[in-house]
């Protein structure tokens, strides 16, 4: 057909590579490869007319006489571009066909290609080397697949053996976790047998019977009331045996016998005489001695109780003058310096209640620190002390030392502590109101360095070191950390003024800081650390090392699971002083003789708290083995997928050369044509060629040998696989990111967060069109052919465009949130949001489905005839019949899945923030490998077309080619 509309008669023939369009002369009118075909368009009508869409010449229309010499042509024209581009030629039904419609003129300066052709010898010859090259990749392959078999049975051999490691871990973690269930079932049944004696000792000394005791008493009554019942019966027994006796003598036992009413005679069961013989004194044998055996009970209890409450007397007595001696002790007590800090805790008789809160204030004779009853949360996450600063209310002498030194006679000139020699230091005045707390309190250090948060951005902090507490707080006085200055192991101080302070002990973590403002601050910080260390003659002392960096990979940042926030008191100047003037008043041998009544009186408390910590203790040893336990079901499960992942590789080697062919379909969708895509699960992923950006990949598209990403910076860029190099920036274009775009060899057309789309002419990185403000907010998703644009935004519309003028034609509207993805095969669209995916009619306008996903969270989606797939939040994948509007979950992702696709109508790819791309196998439902790992980067989108993949994880592009 001319570009008039006037039917011309020619000849069609096909070679292996070229299409020829003669008359019937002869003579060539055209000569174009198969592979610069971009489209054919068939006619839907009986015209049988076909339109070969040629971008880089100008179109042809053809008609044939028959049906059978179109589908013939058509048959031809796939198999030789199949051949020729790995790819599949995109066919696309349409309603007619007509000259202006397309491209007929010729282009300036077109002229006729005379492209040669190869005679069938070459072609045999041909042949055959591609027969000998492929019988060559088959005995390769089969090499590769030995190798493979080899290196898996290996592997599979050392996960028995993990497993097997695991299993006896499991199992000895079970038998601990037994034994330490027996302990404590032990342990419970002891505490009760406790209670209760306590209640009993506690009733007792209140001066009233205990339970036990009145359950005696009432038992004793109890059997008493029987005893008088037995009795009574007994009598009542007895003279109605002596009225028969009479009526016997007299003769008359029978008419009495008929005449007398009903007795407790009839009633009794047994044999009276037998009865008779068990009564004496009207109690039977076993009542008497179980009465005298209770007796014999209540004397003891009673004597029992006597002693009891004369023991209650003297443990009052006992208890004030405990009390008198702890004051006594307050006013006299030093300490000795080889003496444990531990026996300088005086008896308290409320930190030992059974009812002694976790979270009591502050008591200055117990050296654990405070759980603090002001805790907060900052905007970092960081748990904080928003509470004043506490303040020790008494300060025990043995806790400042030996006294060796001379102290001044006032108040007013103690400005240097006399144990370490180093002099107090105020709060500066531009702190002063945050930290008015640390006013008159012995601190030896006050500074300003910063800290790296959770989020990467350095923040100032405020260092404070007291006489035995190291404390980080934030600039507006809240405590951040407090630490035991007996704990710092090691300090690690850098040439840029970084300090770190390697911690050791249950529930810490390391501390790493920089002294920006003043590194002077640094060596000052560590000088008064090792002063401090060495008063309290640390063990092993305290290790100062000079490097140039900081070793941040060396040191334990991250907060441990068992870490408890506590904050300990500082110790007021005046207080301190007084405890040094007391403690010199002291002589050696009253030290002496009270630290040996105050060591058993510790000892005795320490051994009452561990009773009481004991039922604690178990708790955290049951929270252990469930973490344990939680471990190996981990590693269990570790086991049971990398066994999947063996069998799916011995199936993918298995089926890697009969991989299906495709099927002959008719499709709309020119940006994802109807490739062969087998899937994974047919696919051994070998080394990929790996390309590294400057910025993150946000979505990418491929065709042959070229890869368009699109970043958060607003810029497009082509990669060039062969040379694994950037070979374009497309830059003055988008002003925010760019989160969709789609790619057709030639043209890229992305859409930005400030919802404009733009083409791009690839090979000259110049803007062909722009569409400024093509949806109220970011555009989401975009993909065209060489007639339509469709692209979809947050604004909750789906626009269709021209794809040559970029002029609007439809706007389809149903959506009430933002649209996350759309797809299109043939005349059908599916579209998604969060709850919801939608199937349209593209020429009518209207929804033909809308199908509600309960659970939501949708955020990518693909569509294919009447499958469609969807994925979202919590690793959700849901696969959809768009005719029935059934739907079945799919489970395997741990986390958000952020792209899915669907290889072809049996088999899935998608990809999640768990840093894995799977691969599914859809008719049976089933999760069939991990296609790549790529932790720790999180996979954003990827593309799998024909015999390539592409996946965009983090900075990085990475290319695999089967």
């Amino acid at each position: 057909i001319s570009s008039r509309g006037t039917p011309l008669r020619r000849v069609l023939f096909v070679t292996d590579h070229t299409l020829f369009v003669c008359e019937p002369t002869g003579s060539v009118q055209r000569c174009v490869p198969v592979s610069r075909v971009m489209q054919v368009n068939v006619a839907a009508d009986n015209s049988n007319a076909v339109a070969l869409v040629i971008p880089t010449e100008y179109d042809i229309l053809l008609c044939f006489e028959r049906r059978q010499q179109r589908d013939d042509a058509l048959v031809v024209l796939r198999a030789v571009y199949r051949r020729m581009s790995d790819g599949e030629l995109p066919l696309r039904q349409v309603r007619d066909i007509r000259a202006n419609q397309y491209q007929m003129e010729k282009p300036p300066g077109w002229q006729l290609q005379r492209i040669p052709q190869r005679t069938r010898a070459h072609l045999r010859k041909a042949l055959e080397t591609i027969e000998r090259q492929e019988e060559e990749r088959h005995e390769a392959t089969r090499a590769i697949e030995a190798q493979l078999e080899e290196t898996h049975r290996e592997e599979r051999e050392i996960k028995i053996k993990e497993a097997q490691a695991v299993r006896a871990k499991l199992t000895e973690a079970e038998s601990r976790l037994a034994r330490t269930h027996n302990e404590l079932e032990a342990l419970r049944a002891e505490i009760a047998r406790t209670k209760t004696r306590r209640e009993e000792l506690e009733a007792q000394l209140d001066g009233r019977p205990s339970s036990a005791a009145d359950a005696k008493d009432q038992r004793i009554r109890e059997l008493n009331d029987a005893v008088e019942r037995l009795q009574a019966a007994q009598a009542q027994v007895t003279a109605e045996r002596g009225t028969i006796d009479k009526m016997k003598r007299e003769g008359d036992f029978l008419s009495v016998d008929v005449r007398r009413p009903r007795s407790a005679l009839d009633d009794f069961d047994g044999d009276a005489e037998v009865f008779a013989h068990r009564v004496t004194n009207g109690r039977s044998l076993h009542e008497q001695a179980v009465v005298e055996v209770l007796q014999r009970q209540l004397l003891a209890k009673e004597k029992e109780l006597a002693d009891l409450r004369d023991k209650a007397r003297d443990v009052a007595s006992l208890k004030a003058q405990l009390q008198r001696r702890n004051d006594e002790l307050q006013r006299l007590e030093a300490m000795s310096p080889r003496r444990p800090e531990a026996a300088a805790r005086p008896y308290n008789a409320e930190s030992v209640s059974p009812a002694a809160s976790p979270s009591r204030r502050y008591d200055p004779t117990v050296d654990v620190g405070v759980v603090s009853d002001a805790v907060a949360v900052d905007d970092d996450g960081d748990v904080i002390h928003s509470g004043p600063w506490p303040r020790a209310r008494d300060v025990a002498t043995r806790s400042v030392g030996e006294v060796s030194y001379r102290l001044p006679s006032r108040m007013s000139e103690f400005t240097t502590d006399p144990r370490f020699n180093l002099p107090f230091v105020h709060v500066p005045a531009e702190l002063r109101e945050n930290f008015s707390a640390l006013e008159d309190t012995a601190i030896y250090f006050f500074g300003l360095a910063t800290k790296q948060n959770k989020r990467g951005r350095n923040q100032r902090r405020v260092v404070v070191c007291g006489d035995r507490s190291l404390y980080v707080a934030n600039t507006s006085g809240h405590v951040n950390r407090c630490v035991w200055l007996k704990a710092i192991r090691e300090v690690v101080l850098s040439a840029n003024g970084g300090v770190a302070c390697k911690i050791d002990g249950r529930g810490e973590y390391d501390l790493a800081l920089r002294f920006e403002v003043s590194p002077s601050d640094a060596e000052t910080f560590v000088g008064t650390l090792q002063r401090l260390s060495a008063f309290h003659r640390t063990d092993p002392p305290l290790q100062v090392t000079r490097l140039p960096q900081l070793p941040v990979s060396d040191l334990r940042l991250e907060k441990p699971p068992t870490f408890e926030f506590r904050i300990h008191p500082l110790v007021p100047r005046s207080k301190l002083f007084a405890a040094l003037q007391e403690l010199a008043k002291a002589t050696a041998e009253q030290r002496a003789q009270l630290y040996e009544a105050k060591d058993r009186e510790t000892l005795e408390v320490v051994e009452r708290l561990k009773n009481e910590m004991r039922v604690e203790v178990n708790q955290r040893r049951e929270r252990e083995f469930a973490v344990l336990r939680q471990q190996i079901a981990l590693l269990e499960s570790a086991v049971r997928d990398t066994e999947g992942e063996v069998r799916s590789l011995r199936r993918s080697i298995h089926e890697h050369s009969c991989a299906a062919s495709p099927r002959p379909s008719v499709s709309r969708d020119v940006s994802r044509p109807m490739e062969d895509l087998p899937g994974a699960s047919f696919w051994v992923p070998t080394d990929p060629v790996v390309m590294e950006s400057t910025f993150d990949v946000l979505c990418l598209r491929f065709v042959g040998d070229v890869v368009v990403t699109g970043h958060a910076n607003g810029l497009v860029c082509a990669w060039d696989v062969t040379s694994a190099r950037l070979s374009r920036t497309l830059r003055n274009g988008h002003t925010a990111r760019v989160e969709a775009l789609d790619f057709d060899g030639h043209s890229i057309i992305s859409g930005g967060f400030e919802g404009a789309i733009i083409r791009w002419d690839v090979h000259t990185s110049e803007r062909e069109k722009t569409i400024r403000n093509a949806h109220r907010g970011r555009v989401n998703s975009l993909l065209f052919d060489p007639l339509h644009l469709f692209s979809a935004g947050s604004d909750a519309l789906i626009h269709i465009w021209d794809a040559q003028s970029f002029k609007h034609e439809k706007t389809l509207t149903g959506h009430k949130s933002s649209v996350t993805g759309v797809a299109v095969d043939g005349n059908t669209l599916a579209s998604c949001e969060w709850g919801w995916l939608f199937v349209w009619d593209i020429d009518r306008g209207v929804v033909l489905k809308a199908l509600r996903d309960e659970v939501g969270g949708i955020a990518a989606m693909d569509f294919r005839g009447k499958a469609a797939i969807t994925g979202g939040a919590g690793g959700r994948i849901v696969l959809w019949d768009t005719h029935t509007g059934e739907s079945e979950a799919l489970d395997g992702h741990q986390d958000d899945v952020t792209h899915v696709q669907l290889a072809d109508e049996g088999h899935a790819v998608t990809s999640s923030l768990d840093h894995t791309v799977r691969t599914w196998d859809l008719a049976r439902r089933k999760h069939l490998a991990v296609f790549v790992s790529t932790a720790p980067d999180e996979p954003r989108t990827f593309h799998m077309a024909a015999n390539r993949m592409a996946l965009g994880q983090s900075r990085t592009i990475k290319v695999w080619t089967r």
